[in-house]
């Protein structure tokens, strides 16, 4: 019963972290306990049980907004909406976690490399899972719940998202070895020692790391020219923008709400959500016209918006409007699971005048305007670190964000997917325009510091500035290089207890 309960508590506070920023702290101790569990499990089935029992109590507080928006947005029946929940989220995961600590046995061995290398190896490696499975969307990385801690976060740049993971997780397993080594007599005090000096210099380097680092990023956006932006939230409900009516009278309040108060035309990116211009049958060339007279010669739009397909179905799109009179689209090419892609069958069917099916799009992810080379990513394709380093790559100078974030209600999800964007700003060094329908949206500066930003679920205009950056981190250059670590951490363990059951 202890250690069910200590597994309860460790997924609680897992949740927690999120939701409460000056919780943060919680991150580098919460694992302990779980890994104490999986420590003291009779046997290999109970350590998956355990590790089942985990992610329930995980999935449950973290994912309830999917159960909600289910029965609310989709009109489902509660058993329907709970066993999609289920099949589709947590399933997925549990095997995820549940294989985790099935490796936990696999490796596990009374030493400090074992907690403080392999078993952060384990869990960076269940993470990066997550991406790689279609039915799943790669949220709830603990590194996002650790943002709050600006200092600790700025090595993101080099080591990426899962590098950070790497360290929390290492911190709670050198932890767990200092809890172990005081209550035990006949562990030496050397490992004490051990422990305390690894996690000390852990936390210490990445913190004058972190230090040094936003003074620099800050000194480089300084010496940068600004650029003026702003960010349009309409707050239309889902059933406004999706009903099949009001189309022209929602474009011209995002044109009212964009223009200058004093009416001039200003140089400036102005930026609206995902699927604004959700209608295709009206986005003809004079509609685009109409949109560059309306917007000034000196700026650009950056929009939401569907694209019919002639084959069938649609882009999910962010238009490129410059009131020069170019016009760029931008596809989204990472389909979400199940609503704009369904892997097995059609669960959730229509939803008002949204199309059935959706495009998986070809168009490239970085384009050249005359305000600068800027890259459009819309909605979760945020959380995928390395689709968003390679639009870097390519030479974007800015990462604009466009999202729709309605569907979640007044969850934690919408920070969550806030912190994706705020993340990968630190990663690559640079600036994030975000603009979602019902909030939140930000100006996120290169060091993931959140500039301006609106409220959730109201109708809103942020107006700001923002500088176009073009040096590389290490992060940007080399990639996820902390899973080929991960990697030959888990083969060297792996082989030593090869070779050490064949003896």
């Amino acid at each position: 019963m202890i250690l069910v309960l200590l597994t309860i508590i460790s997924a609680f506070i897992y949740s927690v972290c999120f939701t409460e920023a000056s919780l943060f702290p919680l991150s580098f101790i919460f694992l302990t306990s779980f890994f104490y569990v999986l420590d003291n499990a009779a046997n290999y089935r109970s350590r998956f049980y355990f590790g089942v029992l985990w992610t329930a109590v995980m999935t449950l507080a973290m994912g309830h907004w999917l159960f909600i928006a289910l029965c609310q947005h989709y009109g489902l029946a509660w058993w329907k909406a709970a066993l999609f929940f289920i099949i589709c989220l947590l399933l997925p995961l549990a095997v995820i976690y549940g294989f985790f600590s099935l490796a936990y046995s696999f490796f596990k061995r009374d030493g400090v490399f074992f907690y403080a290398a392999v078993i952060p190896a384990l869990w960076v490696a269940a993470e990066f899972l997550k991406e790689l499975i279609p039915v799943l969307i790669p949220w709830g990385n603990i590194a996002y719940a650790v943002l709050p801690f600006q200092s600790f976060v700025q090595v993101a740049d080099v080591t990426g998202v899962y590098g950070l993971t790497y360290l929390v997780v290492m911190v709670n397993g050198l932890f767990l070895v200092l809890i172990k080594a005081v209550r035990s007599k006949s562990i030496a005090w050397q490992r004490i020692v051990i422990a305390v000096c690894l996690a000390v210099g852990v936390f210490g380097g990445t913190i004058l790391y972190g230090q040094f680092r936003s003074e620099s990023i800050r000194t480089l956006a300084d010496e940068s020219r600004p650029v003026a932006a702003t960010l349009v939230q309409g707050n239309f409900s889902l059933e406004d923008r999706w009903s099949g009516m009001g189309f022209y009278h929602r474009v011209q309040t995002y044109l009212e709400m964009s223009r200058e108060e004093d009416g001039a035309d200003a140089a400036q990116i102005i930026v609206w959500p995902e699927t604004m211009l959700n209608s295709s049958a009206r986005l003809d060339d004079e509609f685009f016209k109409s949109l560059m007279r309306a917007i000034g010669p000196d700026a650009l739009l950056v929009s939401g918006g569907l694209k019919s397909v002639p084959e069938g179905g649609a882009y999910n799109s962010a238009y490129f409007v410059s009131g020069k009179g170019r016009l760029q689209r931008y596809d989204k090419q990472i389909l979400l699971p199940y609503a704009e892609k369904a892997p097995m069958i059609d669960w959730l069917g229509s939803f008002y005048t949204a199309p059935d099916e959706f495009v998986k799009g070809r168009s490239p992810i970085c384009f050249d305007t005359f305000m600068g080379k800027i890259a459009a990513s819309i909605c979760f394709e945020t959380l995928y670190p390395d689709y968003i380093r390679q639009s870097v790559r390519q030479g974007a100078e800015v990462l604009v964000n466009i999202s729709n974030d309605a569907w979640f209600g007044d969850s934690a999800m919408p920070y969550m997917h806030l912190d994706g964007a705020r993340m990968r700003a630190i990663e690559n060094r640079r600036y994030v325009l975000r603009a979602s329908n019902s909030g939140i949206s930000a100006i996120i500066a290169p060091d993931g510091r959140i500039v301006k930003q609106s409220r959730l679920f109201e109708q809103a205009k942020i107006k700001g500035s923002f500088r176009l950056l073009q040096a590389e981190t290490i992060y940007t250059r080399y990639g996820n290089w902390i899973l080929y670590a991960a990697a030959a951490i888990l083969f060297l363990a792996g082989s030593r207890q090869i070779l050490r059951s064949d003896r």
